[in-house]
Parts: C-alpha cells; structure tokens; sequence
C-alpha cells in the first residue's frame, strides 16, 4: 500500500513536470519576435565582423556572398535567408550597407534593421 506522503510527492512531481511542459509549450508569439530580432542583430553584427575581415585582406567591401566565400560567414547566410529575415549586403568603393527585413511583417516586426 502506499502511504499518504509518498503520493502526496508523486503527485506534486508529475504536477511540477505538467506545468513545466506546459510552460515550455506556450511561448507567446511576441517572445518569438523578440528572439528573432536578437538573432538578426547578432547576425549584423557577424556580418559586421565578416566584412571588416574581408576588406583587410582584399582592399574592398564584398557581397554577402564574399565573405562566406571566404569562410568569414557561416554558410547557413549563402543564400541570404536566415531565422525569418532576409540579409542584403550593398558594398560601396569605402563602406557597405547591410540590411535585413523580416520575410513575413506581422509576425515578425516592422521595418528594417540596419
């Protein structure tokens, strides 16, 4: 038979993993958003980086493509996309514009990041 107190623990364990489970289950949307725009100002920044590295060693901006070329970026940006938002990189003769805009505006954000 079991006692009162060893069900008293097995409920309140299986109680604490429901609402954990349930927790972990219901992320609202604009959490969602939230980690996206982090993800995507972490990716500028790579970007950032990738592009510094690459005009030290060719003189010059390059493409998106360039600097993964390169192995400066990861590949996962080769084809522009990534977690939701499409990156574009516009060199000029002495700078460059990076830019990303979500791919689907109403659950993503507004705007553009540059």
């Amino acid at each position: 038979m079991i006692s009162k107190l060893a069900l008293a623990r097995c409920v309140g364990v299986i109680g604490s993993a429901i609402f954990l489970l349930a927790g972990l289950s219901c992320i609202a949307p604009s959490d969602v958003s939230r980690i996206n725009k982090l993800k995507t100002t972490q990716t500028l920044l790579s970007i950032r980086e990738a592009e510094k590295a690459f005009k030290a060693k060719h003189g010059k901006y390059g493409t998106l493509q360039d600097p993964t070329s390169a192995g400066l970026l990861d590949q996962a940006l080769a084809n522009g996309s990534k977690d939701g938002y499409k990156f574009e990189v516009t060199p000029s003769e002495n700078n460059y514009k990076a830019l990303a805009t979500p791919q689907r505006f109403k659950s993503l954000a507004r705007g553009h990041i540059t």
